[in-house]
């Protein structure tokens, strides 16, 4: 199996950074529906196999289910605080 790490960081960061761009568009009620439905697109699990391959695709799921909970807590933490 052959693992290009450097490749899928890249990849991930890239489609963190467009996620973050539409996400600031929506919240200033900029991003169309088209812009959305390719983020979604753009960033499914197919599209990053094509990517990727299914080899590096395959190795980042398992470093993602190895994070450590206190990993996900701080990703997934959201604030019932306004802007």
């Amino acid at each position: 199996m052959e693992y290009d790490a450097d490749r899928a960081i890249a990849i991930l960061h890239q489609a963190l950074a467009v996620c973050r761009g539409v996400l600031y568009s929506a919240r200033t009620g900029d991003a169309t529906q088209g812009e959305i439905e390719r983020l979604l697109e753009s960033t499914s699990g197919y599209a990053l196999t094509a990517l990727m391959g299914a080899d590096t695709y395959t190795q980042v799921l398992k470093l993602a289910e190895d994070l450590s909970p206190e990993d996900r807590d701080a990703l997934l933490a959201i604030s019932d605080d306004p802007y």
